[in-house]
């Protein structure tokens, strides 16, 4: 496996002498490396999206980790040694999203230590995935033009106007409300005629 990263690494300095320094070391030879597969995604509320993935075991190949690579539209994600999320398992969430909003994601597996002599490749991208965020419900605004009138030392008339409702549903009128009613007194009972003998 090391030997196969050094030819790797040996034809990245080769490219980077033609063509110029920098040259990815992702970009040496990815697309034999195996590719990240069955990926899901799922939104989780109005900002948040779940990934999960598998990556078939290969010999040879052992992933030190995973770029989810992330885009607002069709095909719109980073290339590969692009800026994207690292990710130490098979599984991600994606926060602080937008609501409402529909992501497209694409997942790849890096191989060996970056950080160590002999290097890393990176594999190339999966098949993209795409997942909507939740709307947020938005709340119906206050009700307007409230006033309030004295009707007497003990009652007050309140009126307001409701806010428009959401489409399909029927718009309230104005509404008002009195001061506590006044019981009414009760009727006298009708009398009752004598019995005819």
């Amino acid at each position: 496996m090391a030997r196969r990263w050094l030819w790797r690494l040996l034809g990245a300095w080769l490219t980077a002498a033609v063509v110029g320094w920098p040259a990815t070391l992702a970009g040496a030879a990815t697309y034999d490396a195996p590719v990240p597969g069955g990926l899901h995604v799922t939104a989780v509320g109005s900002s948040q999206i779940s990934l999960s993935w598998i990556l078939a075991q290969t010999a040879g190949w052992q992933p030190f980790q995973y770029n989810v690579y992330m885009g607002t539209s069709p095909g719109g994600e980073p290339p590969v040694g692009g800026t994207s999320s690292p990710s130490s398992s098979t599984s991600d969430t994606v926060t602080g999203l937008a609501s409402g909003t529909t992501y497209y994601f694409k997942v790849s597996a890096v191989y060996g230590n970056c950080a160590d002599p002999d290097g890393c490749v990176e594999s190339a991208q999966s098949t993209e995935v795409p997942a909507t965020t939740t709307a947020e419900s938005v709340p119906p605004a206050p009700p307007t033009g409230l006033t309030a009138t004295a009707v007497d030392s003990s009652r007050i008339n309140l009126s307001w106007t409701a806010p428009a409702p959401p489409a399909g549903r029927p718009s309230p009128a104005t509404r008002s409300t009195r001061g506590p009613a006044r019981a009414e007194s009760p009727r006298p009972a009708a009398p009752v005629p004598p019995a005819t003998r």
